[in-house]
């Protein structure tokens, strides 16, 4: 006989009926729901606005960044007064800035009354601040030599009206604040001013700070942040309405918006357009009797279901690079776009990592210790800096360094130090140096062991130039790993480069017409030797001059050779062309960059030298994105590229070897492939180099850069399972011309 048993549950030892224990389960995983949701937002932050504010900010990249589209007319449109919408990013671009809570660069003035009516210190803002937010400007005031001076901070609009006054009496050390808000007209400027003064009342102001808001917050230097440009064809649009919309904005009103979300780099539309011009019909809209139109009309509609459509590569990329500033955070757009930006908050950060801070003396690294405030610095204007590098210290000038890379977190540096010494054995004193931080390459080594095995190329030809024998790399850069401390904090692994100086090709100035050319646009049919250059620093940089004062030679003489080279039949290269073009480093120069997959080195970052003025020699730069690097570092190459014939029709020079000294490139190559790009001494430099670096400092820089991207992949074992596949396919190559 079959029993029915009716469920029992047991909970904390207590027999529960079925229904009462489900009950408790239900509630029980409501309390742990809402735990977790609390320690998520312990965790986690989420904020939308025009002008986002943050003040605990990870340095991190950002969890969500949305940006929402918006459709706005300047008036209400008539039949007389057309008016037509516009929407977010109409012009094709959005500007998104990320700087810090403080946004005017001013740390300390001092105001001195004297024989001028006014000495105000005047902040131009320009479009650092949004039209309808509020914003609070404060200060310190120390009194030096005071009568009756008073302390005036003045705000005034786009239109040169003044919206907001606060004057304070100095009768002390003290502070003040000066709080408004932006209307439509913008901020121009802001003064601070003496008033009610006598001449000699001294007054020094400090901690000047503009930032988001009513409250005033402990005073934080400026931090530029970065800029990050957005493509968007066709904009993003965005309606009002009532009901069904996906965005609520700070004032209550509710939209339908297109979206770009650049976590998933996707952008999703929700409106349409229909749009028409004069005499042209709107299909499917009755406009008027006639069916036609005299002044053209725009309507933006919902859409049935939404449509998605992927973000461009370039900003998927340049995204993939952007790094909330921390812990104070401001994020704005120059369109006056909504967004919304989740982030990690740096309290959570600290109290997962509980490691301690490292230590590269710990592991016997090179230290360039760096003291000073480097909020001003760009890539035109330095900063003064304290160093200390071993036994040595002083004072130093520091700036950005690099083009491409300067919308990277991680900024290359130049450092003019206020002595010369020897850095690195054989390099000499030197004042000069570079710091690259090879953002996009975590291994560090692509660029320096490129020129080393460049250098080793140069030094094994049969004619070599005395100037280039004696040199490290014979004319390439060089460098060795350093870790960068500054203010006492770590600030990133670095290598410590020789710079386009001309001390790197041997120059002193007793040569008798030397210069440095560096290729610099990639699409430039004169860089491809294709047409001539038109000036100096165009299509080349001029990186080294004899004579800076006379420099007109240089690019008659680079001309001449361009011309030789585009009318060459093949019957005068080793007798006119052989006087104007060093063909053992061209031919080195066509197969170095088929073997290090240097794409971006065939019409960019090619060095042509010379030193009498009428010979050029071929030398190598730059070559950090080789050996399967791709795209800025944010991914592998799918392909062995450049080949020898994708080389020979990019540049006129390695078509002319193609064609016809195919006999001395097939020789040359099977000589390099035998030892120097031989797989084993290429794995043994970069092994050599990758293994002087601790694998803390690489982590410690992965830590305090987190957008460094490839960190799992970029390193040694990668680049030597490349170039071995690389080199098999490049054998077959040179075997096919």
């Amino acid at each position: 006989m079959t029993q029915t048993r009716t469920p029992i549950i047991s909970l904390n030892g207590h027999a529960l009926a079925d229904s009462e224990a489900r009950g408790r389960i239900d509630t029980l995983s409501a309390d742990i729901e809402a735990i977790r949701a609390e320690r998520e937002a312990e965790k986690y932050g989420l904020e939308t606005g025009a002008v986002i504010r943050l003040s605990d900010a990870a340095a991190l990249p950002p969890r969500e960044l949305t940006l929402f589209g918006r459709s706005t007319q300047s008036a209400v449109p008539t039949e007389s007064a057309p008016v037509a919408p516009v929407s977010i990013g109409d012009d094709g671009i959005v500007q998104i800035r990320f700087r810090g809570k403080n946004l005017v660069n001013v740390a300390e003035t001092v105001l001195t009354a004297g024989v001028s009516h006014e000495l105000p210190v005047y902040l131009a803002l320009g479009n650092g601040v949004q039209p309808g937010h509020t914003y609070t400007l404060s200060l310190k005031v120390a009194k030096s030599n005071v009568v009756t001076s008073k302390v005036s901070v003045r705000v005034y609009d786009g239109s040169n009206s003044q919206i907001a006054i606060s004057t304070q009496q100095v009768l002390g050390d003290g502070s003040m604040k000066c709080t408004f808000t932006v209307g439509d007209a913008g901020i121009r400027s802001i003064y601070i001013t003496l008033t009610n003064r006598t001449d000699g009342d001294t007054v020094t102001i400090s901690d000047v700070q503009l930032e988001k808001g009513v409250a005033v917050t402990p005073w934080a230097s400026y931090d530029a942040g970065h800029d990050f440009y957005v493509h968007l064809t066709g904009g993003l649009r965005g309606i009002p309405v009532t009901a069904g919309g996906n965005y609520t904005d700070d004032a209550g009103r509710m939209w339908l918006c297109d979206t770009a979300d650049f976590t998933a780099g996707v952008i999703t539309r929700r409106t349409g357009v229909i749009e028409s011009y004069a005499g042209e019909a709107v299909t499917g809209a009755y406009m008027s009797s006639t069916g036609g139109l005299t002044a053209g009309a725009k309507i933006i509609h919902a859409l049935p279901e939404p449509l998605q459509e992927p973000m461009s590569d370039e900003d998927v990329t340049i995204y993939g690079g952007v790094c909330l500033r921390s812990p104070d955070c401001t994020l704005y757009n120059l369109s006056q776009a909504d967004m919304r930006a989740g982030y990690e908050r740096v309290t959570a950060v600290q109290e997962s990592s509980g490691s301690t801070p490292f230590d590269p003396t710990h592991y016997g690294m090179p230290v360039l210790y760096l003291s000073g405030d480097t909020s001003a610095m760009t890539k035109d204007n330095a900063v003064t800096l304290s160093w200390q590098y071993r036994d040595m210290s002083g004072r130093c000038t520091c700036k950005w360094q690099g083009s491409s890379s300067l919308w990277l977190d991680k900024k290359n540096y130049t450092i003019a130090f206020d002595r010369a010494f020897e850095a690195r054995e054989g390099w000499g004193a030197q004042k000069k140096y570079c710091f690259k931080a090879n953002f996009v390459d975590h291994s560090h080594a692509r660029n320096i062991c490129s020129a080393r095995l460049w250098g080793q190329l140069v030094k094994s030809r049969e004619n070599v130039p005395a100037r280039f024998a004696d040199l490290i790399n014979a004319g390439a850069i060089d460098g060795f790993p350093v870790c960068i401390l500054l203010n006492g904090e770590f600030h990133g692994l670095y290598t410590w480069n020789i710079p386009k100086e001309g001390w790197m090709m041997g120059f002193d100035g007793t040569e008798t017409r030397g210069a440095i050319l560096c290729a610099d646009e990639t699409d430039s049919e004169a860089t491809g030797f294709f047409g001539p250059a038109s000036v100096v620093d165009r299509e080349f940089s001029l990186e080294y001059a004899t004579d800076e004062a006379d420099t007109d030679w240089i690019i008659t003489s680079l001309n001449r050779l361009i011309a030789a080279c585009a009318d060459s039949d093949g019957t005068d290269l080793d007798t006119t062309l052989a006087q104007y073009i060093d063909w053992e480093s061209a031919i080195d120069s066509y197969i170095f960059t088929v073997l290090i997959s240097g794409a971006d080195n065939v019409r960019r970052n090619y060095l042509l030298v010379t030193e009498d003025g009428v010979k050029w020699y071929f030398s190598q730069y730059d070559m950090d994105e080789t050996f399967g690097q791709y795209l800025s570092g944010t991914k592998l190459k799918a392909d062995f590229g450049p080949t020898f014939e994708s080389n020979a029709a990019r540049h006129r020079v390695y078509e002319l070897i193609r064609l016809y000294k195919k006999d001395a490139l097939k020789a040359r190559y099977a000589q390099l492939r035998a030892g120097i790009m031989s797989e084993i001494n290429v794995c043994q430099t970069f092994g050599n180099f990758i293994g002087s670096i601790p694998s803390h400092a690489f982590l410690a820089d992965s830590e305090k850069w987190p957008t460094i991207p490839m960190t799992s992949v970029s390193d040694f074992a990668q680049i030597c399972h490349y170039y071995g596949m690389l080199v098999r396919q490049a054998d077959h190559w040179i075997e096919q011309l």
